[in-house]
């Protein structure tokens, strides 16, 4: 599984806000339509069904997953799950739903939108006048190649599970899980028993 952040400057659908990504205190807005963006993009992941969406623009400040999934109906179920970011933490709330998850992950992202060296070698840059365009789309095409199988692998249940679960879940269910398989661990089974009074 590979994890896309779609974080293009822009409306969509029914998603007609004064705003679309933080950006930095006095930047205009970039009211441009996305549907070519979002059809470009569904046209781009064709061969890549490893691909999910994140979206990382503000549009989970006013939209549920459902209303998301909608406006990027061409995408539809790869819209996985969103995070929820403000004018100053966007690449933070991107690289904190990362922890804990192992996949690979590209971020897709106008340059308005405020990105460090962090994110450099797994970022798209997307120009805010021409949007996801042929050369957006080649920069894509290229991390998606570099990545190989989890990007061409068909997603079971449990990747589309895991997708949709915020990072603070999915770390916590990494915790009892690691609990759980304590079973595994002899000396843990031991001093159970002990404990028990079994042995």
């Amino acid at each position: 599984m590979v994890y896309l952040f779609f974080c293009v400057s822009g409306a969509l659908g029914p998603l007609n806000l004064n705003f679309s990504v933080p950006r930095r205190q006095g930047a205009i807005a970039n009211m441009r339509r996305l549907e070519p963006d979002v059809s470009l993009l569904t046209e781009t992941l064709r061969d890549y069904p490893g691909a999910v969406i994140v979206v990382g623009n503000a549009w989970p400040f006013h939209y549920s997953l459902d209303s998301l999934r909608q406006a990027f109906s061409t995408l539809g179920r790869r819209v996985t799950n969103f995070v929820s970011t403000l004018a100053d933490r966007q690449e933070e709330a991107i690289l904190d739903f990362m922890k804990g998850r192992t996949e690979p992950c590209v971020v897709v992202a106008s340059k308005d939108a405020e990105f460090s060296k962090l994110t450099d070698a797994r970022r798209v840059d997307v120009d805010m006048q021409l949007g996801f365009n042929e050369s957006a789309q080649s920069a894509l095409l290229r991390h998606l190649r570099a990545i190989g199988e989890p990007a061409i692998r068909e997603l079971a249940f449990d990747d589309m599970l895991r997708a949709t679960v915020s990072g603070h879940a999915l770390r916590r269910a990494s915790r009892m899980l690691s609990l759980v398989h304590a079973r595994d661990d002899v000396e843990f089974q031991r001093r159970l028993r002990s404990i028990l009074g079994d042995g």
